[in-house]
């Protein structure tokens, strides 16, 4: 069997530090977003809370106009005077202010219910003079409903700057109710991101990335794109896959690193990550990214077999081999702190039968503009309502990065924020210095077992 070897421009070796220049550089390109997106948020802010006090002083009109409360008129001479009672009143305990939105619930009167509040969503927007109000049940509070209120489009600019919040929750951008979008790999450890062409894929999986270097976490990657979109982050990723072959052998390592981490935890007789860190034992996470993973899993055809000097059978096998190894990795890793990212545009059975499986496993699904509504439900799974898959076809190309993001129950609008490659090659260049080859990590696994237990002893 012989393999094509991919060249690569040089690079610096791993774990090198960045000279003083590019580490200063780095840090100007990242102040200067912050302050950028300061200014930004609190200008939105100081404009959000003036429509904040305006609702505030005209609640029991806007209220008793929509229907929601009673009015009572008393004519007075030639003039006619009205008052409003059985007001909704509001629980200001609960105000959550954003840079374009504000939330807080309400106790309802007797006998309204949630619906009640939900048909005058409209009339409330055109008093407030906001785009958009949302109402919906507050779980455990019977008698209460919770309002949403946008001003404006949070998603049209967006500010959000990707960075770490903890060493597996990620910003990548903002949601539509004007919040970061976060991506916490501790509630779901794998995520699948589709998309076509143009959609705003690896714009998002770029700032999730960028997030993921300023961490000490273990990167590697799998572009089977001829390495083009990976190459950026040459420098902080450990290993970078640029063909099946390489991708094969990334793969079982993997695999060989996830039995390492179970023999430690049964060791210490914990069950996960989280769980190991209590007793002192911090583990760094590892986050593979595969890029185009029909690349990944669709069968050669008899010419590419050909071309690689396969045979028929080896070429099955070599497919095969990956779509096991990826599978296992998916189905076992959950526990140990090594997250798997999907990227496509497609996830149908016709890249291979080991795809339905490995997509049955991806707990957290991000769907930008698609062709085709069969795709979307390839992508977002069939839990949802028709109409949600639908909406992914109508995403325009003016919405670039807007996604449908689900967890396979509820599902909500976001939308990643645009980073250049000069931001992305300071962020890279500032943390370089945090890269470590993968065959190191088990050593350092161990070594931070035996500290832990040095240390209890």
């Amino acid at each position: 069997m012989t393999a094509t070897l991919t060249t690569v421009p040089e690079a610096p070796v791993i774990g090198s530090d960045p000279s003083l220049m590019e580490r200063v550089r780095a840090w100007l390109v990242i102040v200067v977003h912050v302050l950028r997106r300061v200014t930004s948020s609190a200008a939105r802010r100081a404009v959000t809370l003036f429509y904040l006090l305006r609702v505030r002083y005209g609640w029991p009109e806007m209220t008793a106009k929509s229907g929601l409360a009673d009015t009572r008129k008393q004519v007075a001479g030639v003039s006619v005077k009205e008052s409003y009672f059985n007001v909704p009143g509001i629980r200001w305990h609960t105000l959550r202010v954003g840079p374009s939105t504000w939330t807080f619930r309400v106790r309802m009167q007797l006998g309204q219910v949630v619906e009640d509040w939900d048909a005058q969503t409209y009339p409330l927007a055109e008093s407030a003079r906001v785009q958009i109000v949302r109402a919906r049940a507050v779980r455990g509070r019977p008698g209460f409903v919770e309002l949403h209120f946008t001003r404006c489009n949070p998603l049209a600019v967006v500010t959000e700057r990707p960075r770490p919040l903890s060493p597996a929750c990620f910003v990548v951008g903002a949601d539509e109710f004007g919040q970061r979008w976060e991506i916490d790999f501790t509630l779901l450890p794998h995520w699948l991101i589709a998309g076509k062409t143009g959609s705003g894929k690896s714009v998002l999986l770029r700032n999730l990335l960028v997030g993921i270097a300023r961490t000490d976490a273990t990167l590697v990657l799998i572009d089977l794109k001829f390495g083009v979109e990976a190459e950026i982050f040459r420098h902080r990723a450990s290993e970078i896959a640029s063909s099946q072959y390489d991708a094969q052998g990334l793969l079982h390592r993997l695999n060989e690193l996830v039995e390492s981490r179970a023999g430690l935890f049964r060791e210490l007789g914990v069950t996960s990550i989280e769980a190991a860190a209590e007793l002192g034992v911090v583990l760094n996470r590892v986050f593979l990214v595969v890029d185009e993973v029909a690349e990944l899993t669709t069968p050669l055809t008899e010419a590419e077999a050909t071309a690689l000097g396969l045979s028929a059978k080896e070429a099955d096998a070599l497919v095969a081999d990956i779509t096991r190894s990826l599978l296992s990795l998916v189905q076992r890793c959950r526990a140990f702190g090594i997250h798997v990212i999907l990227c496509g545009q497609r996830f149908g059975s016709d890249q291979g039968k080991g795809v339905t499986s490995i997509r049955a496993q991806m707990a957290g699904r991000i769907c930008h503009a698609v062709n085709e509504v069969t795709t979307a439900v390839m992508a977002l799974g069939d839990g949802l309502d028709g109409s949600v898959h639908a909406r992914a076809v109508r995403i325009s190309k003016d919405e670039r990065g807007l996604a449908l993001v689900t967890d396979g129950s509820e599902w909500s609008y976001a939308r990643s924020s645009w980073i250049g490659d000069a931001e992305t090659r300071a962020a890279v260049n500032a943390f370089a210095d945090k890269a470590t080859p993968l065959d190191e990590v088990a050593t350092a696994d161990q070594a931070a077992y035996d500290r832990a237990r040095g240390g209890a002893s």
